[in-house]
Protein backbone atom coordinates (compact mmCIF):
# COMPACT_ATOMS: atom_id res chain seq x y z
CA UNK A 1 0.00 0.00 0.00
CA UNK A 2 1.05 3.34 -0.85
CA UNK A 3 0.87 6.05 0.92
CA UNK A 4 -1.38 7.65 -1.28
CA UNK A 5 -3.55 5.39 -1.77
CA UNK A 6 -5.79 4.62 1.62
CA UNK A 7 -9.42 4.77 3.17
CA UNK A 8 -9.48 7.39 6.03
CA UNK A 9 -9.20 5.02 8.95
CA UNK A 10 -6.13 2.86 7.18
CA UNK A 11 -4.20 5.89 6.74
CA UNK A 12 -4.87 6.63 10.28
CA UNK A 13 -3.85 2.83 11.42
CA UNK A 14 -0.68 3.62 9.50
CA UNK A 15 -0.15 6.51 11.34
CA UNK A 16 -1.14 5.16 14.62
CA UNK A 17 1.96 2.12 13.96
CA UNK A 18 4.37 4.63 12.77
CA UNK A 19 4.07 6.61 16.13
CA UNK A 20 3.51 3.67 18.74
CA UNK A 21 7.13 2.98 19.56
CA UNK A 22 7.65 6.25 20.62
CA UNK A 23 4.75 5.63 23.57
CA UNK A 24 3.98 9.11 23.94
CA UNK A 25 1.51 10.07 21.46
CA UNK A 26 -1.94 9.25 21.01
CA UNK A 27 -3.26 8.76 18.05
CA UNK A 28 -7.58 8.99 18.49
CA UNK A 29 -10.42 8.77 15.70
CA UNK A 30 -14.14 7.81 16.49
CA UNK A 31 -12.96 4.35 16.00
CA UNK A 32 -11.74 4.53 19.50
CA UNK A 33 -15.31 5.06 20.75
CA UNK A 34 -17.03 1.99 22.59
CA UNK A 35 -20.71 1.63 22.61
CA UNK A 36 -22.20 3.00 26.08
CA UNK A 37 -19.51 5.97 25.38
CA UNK A 38 -20.91 9.45 25.88
CA UNK A 39 -19.60 10.25 22.36
CA UNK A 40 -19.96 14.12 22.14
CA UNK A 41 -18.26 14.49 25.42
CA UNK A 42 -15.34 12.39 24.12
CA UNK A 43 -14.58 13.64 20.98
CA UNK A 44 -15.11 17.34 23.05
CA UNK A 45 -12.63 16.43 25.27
CA UNK A 46 -10.11 14.61 22.83
CA UNK A 47 -10.10 18.26 20.86
CA UNK A 48 -9.51 20.37 23.67
CA UNK A 49 -6.55 18.01 24.44
CA UNK A 50 -5.00 17.69 21.12
CA UNK A 51 -1.64 19.31 19.38
CA UNK A 52 -1.91 18.40 16.28
CA UNK A 53 -4.91 17.40 14.20
CA UNK A 54 -4.90 15.41 10.12
CA UNK A 55 -7.99 16.29 8.74
CA UNK A 56 -8.55 13.94 5.53
CA UNK A 57 -10.39 15.83 3.27
CA UNK A 58 -13.30 13.84 1.18
CA UNK A 59 -16.57 15.11 0.00
CA UNK A 60 -17.99 13.51 2.85
CA UNK A 61 -16.07 15.55 5.06
CA UNK A 62 -16.72 18.60 3.83
CA UNK A 63 -20.74 17.39 3.82
CA UNK A 64 -20.63 16.76 7.71
CA UNK A 65 -22.58 19.09 9.72
CA UNK A 66 -21.22 17.76 12.94
CA UNK A 67 -17.74 18.54 12.00
CA UNK A 68 -18.57 21.88 10.81
CA UNK A 69 -20.25 22.81 13.56
CA UNK A 70 -18.84 21.15 16.27
CA UNK A 71 -15.26 19.82 15.20
CA UNK A 72 -13.38 22.32 12.90
CA UNK A 73 -14.54 25.40 15.13
CA UNK A 74 -13.55 23.89 18.15
CA UNK A 75 -9.71 22.66 16.65
CA UNK A 76 -9.88 25.80 14.78
CA UNK A 77 -10.15 27.67 18.17
CA UNK A 78 -7.55 25.25 19.98
CA UNK A 79 -4.81 26.09 16.80
CA UNK A 80 -5.33 30.06 18.23
CA UNK A 81 -5.27 29.22 22.02
CA UNK A 82 -2.93 26.84 22.03
CA UNK A 83 -1.14 26.70 18.51
CA UNK A 84 -2.43 23.17 16.96
CA UNK A 85 -1.19 22.24 14.29
CA UNK A 86 -3.89 21.23 11.34
CA UNK A 87 -3.09 19.32 8.66
CA UNK A 88 -4.83 18.34 5.68
CA UNK A 89 -4.63 15.58 3.73
CA UNK A 90 -6.37 16.23 0.70
CA UNK A 91 -7.54 12.34 -0.54
CA UNK A 92 -10.05 13.17 -3.26
CA UNK A 93 -11.34 16.35 -5.91
CA UNK A 94 -13.65 18.42 -4.16
CA UNK A 95 -14.92 21.86 -3.29
CA UNK A 96 -12.04 21.98 -0.27
CA UNK A 97 -10.57 25.65 -1.32
CA UNK A 98 -14.83 27.19 -1.00
CA UNK A 99 -15.54 25.62 1.83
CA UNK A 100 -15.26 28.59 4.70
CA UNK A 101 -15.82 27.72 8.37
CA UNK A 102 -16.99 30.03 11.16
CA UNK A 103 -15.16 29.62 14.70
CA UNK A 104 -15.97 29.49 17.88
CA UNK A 105 -19.27 29.84 16.95
CA UNK A 106 -20.11 27.95 13.43
CA UNK A 107 -23.36 30.21 12.72
CA UNK A 108 -22.06 33.72 14.16
CA UNK A 109 -18.10 33.41 14.02
CA UNK A 110 -17.02 35.98 14.35
CA UNK A 111 -13.80 34.49 12.91
CA UNK A 112 -13.77 32.57 9.46
CA UNK A 113 -10.92 30.46 8.42
CA UNK A 114 -10.84 28.64 4.76
CA UNK A 115 -8.75 25.27 5.14
CA UNK A 116 -7.01 25.86 1.87
CA UNK A 117 -4.87 28.67 3.76
CA UNK A 118 -3.01 25.40 5.70
CA UNK A 119 -0.32 23.77 3.67
CA UNK A 120 -1.83 20.34 2.60
CA UNK A 121 -0.10 17.00 2.84
CA UNK A 122 -1.63 16.43 -1.28
CA UNK A 123 -3.24 18.98 -3.63
CA UNK A 124 -6.54 19.54 -5.54
CA UNK A 125 -4.60 18.54 -8.35
CA UNK A 126 -3.14 15.54 -7.24
CA UNK A 127 -5.27 13.57 -3.86
CA UNK A 128 -4.10 11.16 -2.64
CA UNK A 129 -6.33 8.56 -3.66
CA UNK A 130 -8.38 6.00 -1.62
Amino acid sequence: MTACDLTPYSFCKQIQDYLDPLNEIEVWTDQNLKFGDQWRNLISEKLRQTTFAILLISTPFLNSKFIKNNELPALLHMEKLKGVLIVPVILEKSAFEFVTYQYPDPVEGPEEFNLSELQAAASLRNPCQH
